[in-house]
């Protein structure tokens, strides 16, 4: 009876150090907020969906791989970041522990 070899899905592996730098990104640029990152590459050829908690757990900003991959130091991240956080009238900087009454483009 041998030990079973567990199985590394390497392209999986490669999903989450994803996710973790486009959190990392985030948090650099907007700390303190309640970022959240999702991956799924198998919808429309691979997106990225970015959501801020405060804000909405339903609805967020999505991002092709293709464009995340052609754009290296991850500034689509960024502004889809401050874009969400402008929508809602959050501060940019450091969360203040606040959620926002209205997010414009979300009825």
């Amino acid at each position: 009876m041998g030990r079973e070899i567990e199985r590394v899905d390497y392209h999986e592996m490669g999903d989450i150090q994803l996710t973790h730098r486009i959190a990392d990104k985030l948090n650099e640029h907007y700390p303190g907020h309640l970022w959240a990152v999702h991956l799924n590459d198998e919808k429309l050829g691979g997106v990225v969906i970015i959501r801020n908690l405060a804000i909405s757990g339903k609805y967020g900003y999505v991002l092709k791989l293709e464009r995340i991959y052609a754009d290296p130091s991850l500034r689509c991240v960024m502004r889809a970041g401050g874009e969400m956080l402008e929508r809602s009238k959050m501060n940019l900087s450091k969360w203040n522990g606040e959620f926002p009454a209205f997010t414009e483009g979300i009825i």
